[in-house]
């Protein structure tokens, strides 16, 4: 076992911190960086990287004991290319919820990859209840180190574009040959009211609108482009509905959350996908979420998602 600690520039006592493990334990290998993102930090990783097999774990986060033995003896016993689990999210009350991907272990060979999971990691289903069919963070996978490198595979800056899981994981299980998914959740998912994911930032929106820029090119060229548009559109109002959900409850007085609502509502790559997914949208709550999101409703917007993240906080 290896493990590389990459100090991106951290401002606290993280880096010493480090240092000291790695004095102790002599599997433990540590990058000290400039600040440059996760997306970087991670490329730093695998570009050190000595072993067959990769795995990521996020700093906010942490893992079970058999976390690795899991993950690496399910790849080795079924010969896959990856493996992935579920994850348990550790809630800021306490609460620990189980997120589990399957229940019971599914070996998919190189005939369905593409449809149970490429297609379900670009986003739901139109048909599915909840906006995530299958999580595609890194951090719930193994992958072949030797793919990895004959790819060429590397992160994209979150700071540029976001979700780069997201494009690591599209370009790998394009090339995979099979993928086992199991039911454990060893990965716990620390939810921090802080991070990158869930704190307002007035870039995030446009960032993602380059997101789905790129993977849309990025699928035409791959001829997946038809298969994946609803699902592209369902992850896109997903995160329209994140940026809203993250002014809504942020500290900005109602004038400017108003404004920085308008902005997003006014954009036209979100009225193109809002009428491409229309017709497909099923539940009730999902119809009233796109038809104010359609109609610019802009109060009522601001208001449900303060409603809604009053009564998850109970």
């Amino acid at each position: 076992l290896e493990i590389i600690l990459v100090d991106d520039g951290s401002t606290d006592t993280s880096g010493e911190i480090c240092d000291e493990a790695a004095r102790v334990d002599k599997r433990i290998r540590v990058i000290h960086k400039k600040n440059a993102g996760l997306g970087m930090a991670r490329n730093s990783g695998l570009d050190y990287a000595t072993g067959k097999y990769v795995l990521f774990v996020d700093s906010d986060d942490y893992v079970e004991c058999n976390y690795v033995e899991v993950l690496l003896e399910t790849l080795l016993k079924y010969q896959a290319d990856m493996v992935l689990m579920g994850h348990i999210r550790d809630r800021s009350d306490g609460t620990k919820i189980k997120k589990a991907i399957t229940d019971k272990l599914e070996y998919i060979d190189q005939a369905e990859i593409i449809d149970r999971v490429l297609l379900p990691i670009i986003g739901a289903a139109p048909e599915q209840c909840g906006d995530v069919e299958l999580e595609m963070s890194v951090c719930m996978c193994i992958y072949r180190q030797s793919m990895i490198q004959q790819l060429e595979l590397r992160f994209l800056s979150e700071r540029e574009i976001v979700s780069e899981d997201l494009f690591f994981n599209i370009r790998y299980v394009l090339n995979c040959k099979s993928a086992v998914l199991i039911s454990e959740c060893l990965y716990h998912y620390v939810d921090n009211r802080n991070s990158l994911t869930n704190t307002y930032r007035a870039d995030r929106f446009e960032k993602y609108c380059k997101m789905i820029k790129y993977q849309q090119q990025f699928l035409r060229e791959h001829g997946l482009l038809e298969r994946a548009e609803l699902r592209q559109c369902r992850t896109f109002i997903m995160k329209t509905k994140k940026c809203i959900a993250s002014i809504a409850t942020s500290g900005l007085p109602f004038k400017e959350k108003r404004s920085e609502c308008k902005k997003i509502l006014g954009s036209a790559i979100l009225s193109g996908i809002l009428k491409t997914y229309e017709k497909s949208v099923f539940t009730a709550n999902q119809k009233l979420q796109v038809y104010m999101l359609k109609h610019k409703m802009t109060n009522a917007l601001l208001l449900f998602y303060r409603l809604k993240a009053k009564q998850t906080r109970k």
